[in-house]
């Protein structure tokens, strides 16, 4: 999936394949934060907002604002909703 391609509201409601994730935003080569779903994590922790660091354990990794390497173990995402409507 691009990450310039219109998510559908089917693709919006469902989680995916952790393969299937944008990692890198090919027009500014910045990292696209999403949800993650991390079945190891603690019970009240398993979904995060995570990002590919693709210079982090030599071919790259999940990571989140933790800051601890290699604990970031994902299973599946899904897209970050979008921001509250600004009231004004």
């Amino acid at each position: 999936m691009q990450i310039d391609e219109p998510l559908t509201r089917q693709q919006l409601l469902h989680w995916h394949p952790i393969e299937t994730a944008p990692k890198t935003d090919p027009s500014t080569m910045v990292a696209v934060p999403i949800l993650g779903y991390c079945p190891d994590e603690p019970t009240t922790d398993k979904i995060r907002v995570i990002w590919w660091e693709p210079k982090l354990g030599g071919a790259g990794m999940w990571y989140d604002d933790r800051d601890i390497r290699d604990i970031v173990k994902p299973t599946h995402w899904m897209p970050l909703p979008a921001p509250p409507a600004t009231q004004r």
